[in-house]
């Protein structure tokens, strides 16, 4: 832990189409300022929900898949459940960049929302192995 750098902590809620929810967080450099808060909520869709990827993170869903690969009730939305200052080391992208890739995709009309799941599905499945690995439904292992 760093405890010399005051970062933000995004906390976020993945719940798939069938209502199971997995909560998680990411962590970004620099202080939750209030302003860039309010500029982050003001710009999350229904006022509550963003697609990662859109935003110059991580696709979560494969992580946060229940079945541990991509299904239909997944989807690419998480919520946004609050926003909290940290010590916890973060990833190399400020809050800011954060907040303003977020605006930016709003703007665009969140473009992965247009993404075909059956493709998503056949492009990313991924499944574990009895050792936790992930692999592809072919037993290849992912990097």
């Amino acid at each position: 832990m760093n405890t010399n750098t005051m970062n933000t902590r995004v906390l976020l809620r993945y719940r798939d189409g069938a209502n199971c929810k997995q909560d998680c967080s990411v962590v970004v450099t620099g202080p939750p300022d209030g302003n860039l808060v309010a500029r982050l909520t003001a710009t999350l869709d229904s006022g509550e929900f963003l697609i990662p990827q859109d935003c110059g993170l991580e696709d979560l869903r494969p992580q946060l898949a229940f079945t541990g690969y991509l299904n239909p009730d997944d989807h690419c939305w998480v919520e946004v459940e609050g926003v909290e200052a940290t010590t916890e080391d973060a990833r190399p992208m400020t809050f800011a960049a954060l907040v303003d890739r977020a605006e930016a995709a709003a703007a665009a009309g969140w473009p992965s929302q247009g993404v075909d799941l059956d493709d998503l599905l056949d492009a990313e499945a991924v499944v574990y192995d009895d050792n936790g690995s992930a692999c592809t439904p072919a037993g290849e292992l992912v990097a």
